[in-house]
């Protein structure tokens, strides 16, 4: 995991100098060098994937870090309620007016929100948005 890790860093630091594609190449590596099993690789490609308007690909990433993330021994992961979130607001954006989809987006909101505590104005007003 330790190239994993050391590879999403260095696609950190290019998606802070917008090198986009250059970021992408790294979460790429790092998924490979981690045979598939290291959430973050997976979190930040979809972010990627976002910005690329790739909805679908995004949302296969976010499945799978959700799925890293739930395994036995990663459920502390700090980050894990912010992918759910970023999971929601993606089928929400998918979504249009698809009430099975809101109710998944509702349901990942949810789960954020108990990872994360009470109050998270984030959660809270995309949670609004799933309702609407």
């Amino acid at each position: 995991m330790d190239e994993a890790a050391s590879l999403v860093r260095l696609g950190l630091g290019e998606y802070g100098k917008q090198n986009f594609d250059k970021a992408f190449t790294y979460y790429d590596k790092a998924v490979a060098a981690s045979k598939g099993s290291y959430a973050p690789a997976y979190a930040n490609r979809a972010n990627l994937y976002i910005l690329r308007e790739k909805l679908k690909e995004a949302l296969a990433d976010y499945d799978r870090a959700v799925e890293i993330g739930a395994r036995p021994g990663n459920e502390k992961d700090a980050d894990r309620w912010v992918v759910l979130v970023n999971r929601a607001t993606t089928r929400l954006a998918m979504a249009g007016s698809g009430a099975a989809d809101a109710q998944k987006s509702v349901d990942d909101l949810n789960q954020a929100q108990v990872l994360r505590g009470k109050g998270e104005v984030l959660i809270l007003s995309n949670r609004g948005q799933a309702y609407e």
